[in-house]
């Protein structure tokens, strides 16, 4: 779990928006956590810059 926080803290682990208004996960597969997985997906759907380009649920963007 600490590698995992760590990834995303650092950057290694980021969403990277595309051209069509959507975006990616990029190195999602990093994250093995289930818990970090879903807090992630929180925090980019609710609270991150980028939560006018996700167009789902935390747990539609966790399994995605």
């Amino acid at each position: 779990m600490i590698e995992d926080l760590h990834d995303i803290a650092t950057g290694e682990v980021y969403f990277e928006t595309s051209s069509n208004g959507g975006g990616k996960i990029v190195d999602s597969a990093k994250i093995i956590n289930p818990t970090v997985t879903y807090g992630y997906s929180l925090y980019l759907r609710y609270v991150s810059d980028h939560n006018d380009c996700l167009d789902a649920s935390a747990q539609d963007i966790e399994v995605e």
